[in-house]
C-alpha cells in the first residue's frame, strides 16, 4: 500500500500526497455528488459529468478548490434567518477524468458512481452510442438517490 509521503501528478502538474486524496475522498463521499446527466447546447443534448461538494465551510471549499482545480459558487436561495451561506465546488469536464481515477482506489460510499462516470467520460470522449450513455446516466442518478 502506497505510504502517505506518495504524492500524485494532477494535470495541473501540481503533486498532491496520498493523505490528502485520501481526505479529499472521504469529504466526497459525505458532502459531494457524482452527477450525470444531459445537457443542451446549440439545441442539442449532450451527456456530462461534473463533481460537487456542497457546504457552509468556505474555506475548506477554498482549500478543495485550490488544490484540485474547478470552481467555487455560492448557492442562490433565501437566506432562512440562522443559517449560514451555502458554497458549492465544481469540477467538469474535461478535469473530471483525472480526479475520479485519483478517487476510486479511496472511495467507500460513491466508488460505483465514480466507476461509471469515468466508462461515461471514456464514452464522451470516443463518441459511443447515445443510449448506452443514456443507461450510464440512469444508473449514476438510481446510485444517487438511494
Amino acid at each position: 500500500m502506497p505510504t502517505s509521503s506518495e504524492t500524485h501528478t494532477l494535470s495541473t502538474h501540481k503533486r498532491i500526497n496520498r493523505t490528502t486524496l485520501a481526505y479529499m475522498a472521504g469529504i466526497l463521499d459525505g458532502e459531494g455528488c457524482i452527477y450525470a446527466g444531459m445537457v443542451t447546447a446549440d439545441g442539442k443534448q449532450y451527456p456530462s459529468v461534473s463533481i460537487t461538494v456542497k457546504m457552509t465551510s468556505y474555506d475548506l471549499l477554498v482549500w478543495i478548490r485550490d488544490t484540485f482545480g474547478g470552481g467555487l459558487y455560492e448557492v442562490n436561495m433565501k437566506r432562512i434567518t440562522g443559517r449560514k451561506p451555502q458554497w458549492t465546488w465544481k469540477l467538469a469536464l474535461p478535469d473530471t477524468k483525472w480526479f475520479l481515477k485519483l478517487m476510486i482506489p479511496l472511495l467507500r460510499v460513491k466508488q460505483r458512481q465514480a466507476r461509471l462516470a469515468l466508462v461515461l467520460r471514456h464514452m464522451i470522449e470516443v463518441g459511443k452510442a447515445d443510449n448506452k450513455k443514456r443507461t450510464i446516466i440512469a444508473e449514476i442518478s438510481r446510485l444517487n438517490q438511494g
